[in-house]
């Protein structure tokens, strides 16, 4: 069984000599939105996660580990999502806001922010939230799960799963969607992939599937 410092050094020289070193422009980890109404959208991503709850902190985003061995590392945001400064003081969920706002301003939603919230809103808190910013819709992402596990070795293999309830809210309506999103993902990193970008692609093809979503285009749009 490896020791946590000689996975580590393992980990480490992946990075290194995977091109990690590379930073992945933001537009390249964004989700694309076929769709605009050049309105106002909040975003908010609400971490539920159990691991959160049971003690991990909220940079948590899963773990590492080599083939066939039990030691495992934690790993965070800063350690390996981190492509802008700001991305080192940020949560899993903050990280996540900050691509998902980005993509719906480039999408032609303009004006979209993000709004802080640390549990799912009541319809009649999401009315005020929608008025006091004078906003079209909210856009909640409920992280139930939201985890990474990775094995080291000669042929890495990056296991991501995921369950997020999606809510979307409108003035004068209140709640017009509520839908889960629930995904068990395993893949082998190819060629001189690093662990960074097999991860954000991972979350990229994931807020694609959830904002592509035929239910969540009506919702938004209508």
């Amino acid at each position: 069984m490896l020791s946590r410092f000689r996975l580590s050094i393992i980990i480490f020289l992946l990075f290194l000599f995977t091109g990690c070193a590379r930073q992945i422009p933001l537009y390249e980890q964004l989700p694309e939105l076929s769709f605009s109404d050049h309105e106002k959208v909040l975003i908010s991503v609400v971490d539920n996660r159990w691991r959160i709850k049971a003690g991990k902190p909220k940079e948590f985003i899963g773990t590492a580990h080599a083939n066939f061995g039990l030691t495992q590392l934690d790993w965070d945001v800063a350690r390996v999502l981190a492509t802008e400064d700001e991305d080192r003081m940020r949560s899993l969920s903050q990280w996540l806001e900050h691509r998902i706002v980005n993509s719906f301003r480039i999408a032609g939603w303009y004006y979209s922010e993000v709004v802080y919230l640390d549990k799912v809103p009541s319809e009649v808190d999401a009315k005020n939230i929608l008025e006091d910013n004078q906003a079209s819709a909210l856009m909640l992402f409920d992280l139930n799960e939201w985890f990474i596990d990775m094995s080291i070795g000669l042929a890495p293999v990056l296991n991501f799963n995921t369950n997020t309830n999606t809510y979307i809210y409108k003035p004068g309506v209140g709640k017009v969607l509520e839908k889960n999103f629930k995904s068990r993902n395993a893949a082998k990193l190819s060629g001189n992939q690093s662990p960074q970008d097999a991860i954000i692609k991972a979350y990229k093809v994931q807020l694609q599937k959830i904002l592509t979503d035929r239910a969540v285009k009506e919702s938004l749009v209508r």
